[in-house]
């Protein structure tokens, strides 16, 4: 069985999501310049909720971060320390504990310690 990439896209005209159901329907919409395209990393938060490109995600302990593509893989991205693929990938280990609380183009303010 092969892995289907998923995706959601963000309508950078009408400022949201569109989802997976939307995308299938449309698949040209991926490379159009007025959306993003936010990849589903293959794995679920600590409340099963699937996990994409450019989400924001909060520890038990309050730290936030971004997930982000870089470099060929899916890594954190934090204000406090410097993109780090080998924490990275000890992170995306332990995605299961973290809960998806936004992404980047609704919820950047959280990125500055705001809620």
């Amino acid at each position: 069985m092969s892995k289907v990439n998923k995706y959601r896209l963000w309508s950078k005209v009408a400022q949201q999501i569109v989802g997976w159901d939307q995308v299938q329907e449309k698949p040209h919409l991926i490379w159009d310049d007025m959306y993003v395209a936010m990849q589903f990393i293959g794995l679920k938060d600590k409340s099963g909720v699937e996990i994409y490109a450019d989400d924001l995600l909060k520890s038990e302990s309050g730290k936030i971060v971004s997930i982000v593509f870089w470099e060929g893989s899916f890594c954190i991205d934090s204000p406090d320390r410097p993109l780090v693929s080998e924490s990275s990938i000890i992170f995306l280990n332990t995605c299961k504990f973290w809960k998806v609380i936004g992404n980047i183009h609704q919820d950047s303010h959280l990125l500055e310690g705001g809620e």
